[in-house]
Order: structure tokens, then sequence, then C-alpha cells
């Protein structure tokens, strides 16, 4: 399995007129070239980077894909308050000219992958209606975008992987696959070896981070640590054991401010060869 840095790490977030800019420090490409790793680039994630800083987020995107051109390259597409099964068609249109761009942009530095979110929120939205409107609009995506970068939908805070596996199995292109996150998947009533059995068949890339398993009642996201890979309750070898023989061809991002220290985690499990 190929394994690939997020540089979430490097982003500084600053806050100003009540919203969020990101601006990357460019470190996390220094750790691909030192160890020989792949990149999932974050610049696009917030849809204000691309209208507040657009210059500046371009400038760092295509500065870390170069860095890591020939190590192999994803792309984290805008993720947040995007709803492609939104009633409201306004926040659809959102979303896909949103994913368009970021679209264009990956396959056009020849990223193997673009990460996006589902979005999907149980308590607001049916899974029927998500999943059918997600098929709906996959599949015109896909149609309209014949670019080569596959596209991985990734589960938050999911609680069982049936919504990802219906909503791949209706789109039926071999261009959309399943992102698992284990760390949020580690947060859910589902173990995570049953996640990956079950969505194995469309499984074509991994979000790698650890946390305690506990979450944290209904605030989620402060469950959600990110942690190093031998830093949590998360069997973490089991895992990637099982993911080398369910899902050899995949690739996996280790997304936690924690690289270099699971790195060598990697490293010392025998996962990968420093």
């Amino acid at each position: 399995m190929k394994y690939l840095l997020s540089n979430i790490s490097d982003a500084t977030y600053t806050e100003g007129g009540g919203r969020y800019t990101y601006k990357s420090s460019r470190q996390t490409a220094e750790l691909c070239k030192r160890y020989g790793l792949g990149m999932e680039l974050t610049e696009l994630s917030l849809v204000g980077n691309l209208e507040q800083n657009r210059q500046q987020t371009l400038a760092d995107f295509h500065y870390n894909a170069q860095a890591a051109q020939k190590l192999g390259l994803a792309v984290h597409a805008p993720f947040s308050e995007l709803y492609c099964h939104a009633m409201d068609q306004r926040l659809v249109e959102l979303a896909q000219a949103s994913w368009h761009e970021a679209y264009g942009l990956s396959c056009q530095i020849g990223a193997s992958v673009m990460v996006v979110h589902t979005n999907h929120i149980a308590s607001i939205y049916h899974p029927d209606w998500v999943v059918e409107h997600h098929v709906a609009f996959w599949k015109e995506f896909l149609h309209k975008h014949p670019g080569g970068t596959s596209i991985a939908l990734e589960n938050t805070i999911d609680e069982t992987p049936e919504l990802l596996w219906r909503i791949a199995q209706g789109v039926g292109d071999p261009r959309l696959g399943i992102c698992l996150d284990v760390g949020h998947a580690n947060l859910s009533p589902i173990p995570v070896e049953e996640w990956m059995r079950t969505l194995a068949p469309h499984l074509i890339h991994y979000h790698l981070h650890n946390n305690s398993g506990v979450r944290a009642g209904t605030l989620w996201f402060l469950s959600d640590s990110h942690s190093a890979l031998g830093k949590g309750s998360l069997d973490m070898a089991k895992v990637l054991l099982l993911a080398n023989r369910l899902t050899p061809s995949a690739t996996a991002t280790l997304e936690t401010s924690a690289l270099e220290q699971s790195i060598q985690w990697l490293s010392e499990n025998h996962f990968i060869s420093l």
C-alpha cells in the first residue's frame, strides 16, 4: 500500500470577519522528500480559500503538488457545509461548483484520488434520501467530468458503513470509490474491521489516525483527536494488515499532526522501509 502525508498539519487557521482561512507552511513537502512519501493536499478543503485568498492558495497547492509529484498525490476536496443531497437546490449548485473546480485542479496535477465528504447527518436526512440524491449527483458529475482522477467518498460521523456502500453500488462507476477514515469509524458502534470488510469492493483510499474510541456525547468532533497511529484504542497494525489483504492497491494518507511519530511507527512495525 502506498502511503501519503496530509498537509493539514501545516495549516494555520486565522479568523477574520467571522470566517476561517487556510495558509500552508509547506513543511509537509519537506517530510515527503525526506521519507519518499506522497502527499494529500488540503489547500482546497475550505471553500473560502479560493474566494478570499485565491492567489496564495493556488501557489501553495501547486508548490506542494510539484514537491510530491513523483511520490503520489491525492487532493482533499472542499467539505464544509457542502451538501449535494440538500433540499435547497442552491446548496447543491454550490457543492457542484466547488467540487468541479477542485476536480479540475486534481486532474491537472495528476492526483490519483480526490476525497469528498458525504456530510451525512442522520438526525436531519433520511438515508434513502441521501443515497438517492448522491447517486444521481455523482452519475451526472462523472458523466460531465471524464478525468482520470478517482473520487473517494469519506465517512465522517456515519454510524454504519451501509450508506457509503449503497451510494458506490448505485453509482456503479469504477471512478467513484470510498475513502475509509479509520479514526472516524473507530467512533462508531461498528468495529473498524467490519467497516473494511463491508466496503472492501469499493475501498480505494484510507485516512489513518487514532483516537480513544469513545464519543464525547453529541460533540463528536471533541473525540476526533487525529492522534498518532500508535496512540489510541485502535489496533492500527491489525487494521493495516487487513487493509493490505483486502485492498492491496489502495492508497492511505496519514491524517494526523504527529506525522513524524506516525512515520516512525510505520517503519518500526514494518509497513514501510525508511
